[in-house]
């Protein structure tokens, strides 16, 4: 890579070689639509693509199938827009993107934006991610006349800076290849997660023993192995951890607190080695085990019941994020919406454990194992993706040259 020289645009300074010009000179502009649902010659199990948000979510930015299908007849007059066509959510969800890479149509909430024969050339992949700027200027610019609709003129009219055609290619390629290597490593933590799952099933049911162990197993209610909600008193400034601070076990975030400001839900005051089990939503597995030896008070809200195991507690923390023992909660929770479970009523549910106690640590540290592997390719996923961010602010600005 190369530092470059830059000339001064309506858009800031850009590299001496790049442009500037309308995006309307490079795309041709289409509005998506929503076929009858009355009409079931409209739909059907497998056709043509049509896209909605959802396909985004579910299967990412380059989308070849849909969710839902519909027939010719629903496009009779209207068109498919063609492969290699993008989409931008426009109104609602605004600021969304992906690529097509069959001929399709998508909901109204989409503008299809299609390269035309009489338009000026641009690379896909380039032009690919140059829609997440074009989806960050959506954000800030809808219409005067409604807050869910991004400002479709000023959106025809974008400053879009444009390198040398080789240059697009490289730069696209480049940050192709980071996603690539993204979008293995999150398939193999996906790959990781499932053998886990299987592990926890096999081991914490007692279907599969490891080497050495022959002790019998027993089942016990929840409360005979732990103490849940002990009574505490919550000291003057603490950091405080909410529903929403936990993910997949891992302590995402907190904040510090004192008895003043503190929500009234602050209430569990933390001990080395005690498990906070998430009792609203508890399908949701954001359960943590405390393993801070650190001088710094930790309050958890009530939403988490919270347990100091009497027997092993790294086993205990596994089997509750065990999906036999969730299917359990769920069976006992109340409310729809917002499933919830009790204290009492959680402590008298049942969980296998061996009697052995060195079993019950084998089979944690296997899982522990499994969960910090998993871990450091998780960071390995974040840290890829800062990389591409960092890439993607050099590259597209022209910041930094390829060779």
């Amino acid at each position: 890579m190369i530092e470059t020289k830059f000339k001064n645009t309506e858009i800031g300074p850009i590299p001496a070689d790049w442009e500037v010009a309308p995006l309307n000179q490079f795309f041709e502009f289409g509005n998506g639509y929503t076929p009858s649902t009355e009409n079931p010659k409209f739909w059907a199990n497998k056709g043509l693509p049509w896209f909605k948000m959802e396909d985004i979510r579910k299967n990412g930015r380059i989308l070849n199938d849909s969710i839902l299908h519909i027939t010719p007849a629903a496009v009779k007059g209207r068109g498919l827009f063609p492969a290699g066509s993008f989409i931008l959510s426009t109104t609602a969800t605004i600021g969304e993107h992906a690529w097509l890479i069959a001929d399709s149509l998508a909901n109204q909430r989409f503008t299809f934006l299609t390269k035309g024969k009489s338009l000026r050339n641009i690379d896909s992949q380039y032009f690919f991610y140059k829609l997440y700027e074009i989806g960050e200027w959506c954000r800030k610019n809808v219409s005067k006349s409604t807050l869910m609709a991004v400002d479709m003129p000023g959106l025809k009219a974008y400053p879009l800076s444009v390198p040398p055609l080789a240059e697009q290619e490289a730069i696209g390629e480049a940050l192709r290849e980071v996603d690539e290597l993204i979008e293995g490593l999150k398939k193999l933590v996906a790959k990781k997660r499932a053998i886990k799952q299987g592990a926890m099933s096999q081991l914490l049911s007692g279907n599969s023993r490891l080497p050495g162990f022959s002790e019998s197993w027993k089942e016990m209610i929840l409360a005979s192995l732990a103490d849940i909600n002990p009574s505490c008193d919550l000291p003057d400034c603490f950091e405080y951890v909410d529903l929403d601070s936990v993910s997949r076990g891992v302590l995402l975030y907190h904040r510090t607190e004192n008895k003043r400001t503190a929500p009234s839900r602050a209430q569990r005051l933390a001990q080395y080695g005690d498990i906070f089990f998430q009792t609203v939503r508890p399908y949701q597995k954001n359960n943590f085990y405390f393993d801070k030896d650190i001088k710094t008070p930790f309050v958890f809200s009530t939403g988490y019941a919270q347990l100091r195991p009497y027997i092993n507690g790294v086993f205990l923390y596994h089997a509750m994020q065990s999906n036999e023992f969730v299917n359990q909660v769920l069976l006992n929770c109340i409310g729809t919406s917002y499933p919830s479970i009790n204290a009492t009523t959680l402590g008298d549910l049942t969980i296998n454990i061996p009697t052995s106690l060195a079993e019950q640590e084998a089979i944690a540290k296997v899982l522990t194992d499994m969960d910090a592997e998993i871990d450091a390719l998780s960071r390995k996923v974040a840290k890829y993706e800062q990389v591409k961010q960092g890439m993607m602010q050099q590259l597209l600005t022209g910041k930094i040259r390829l060779v």
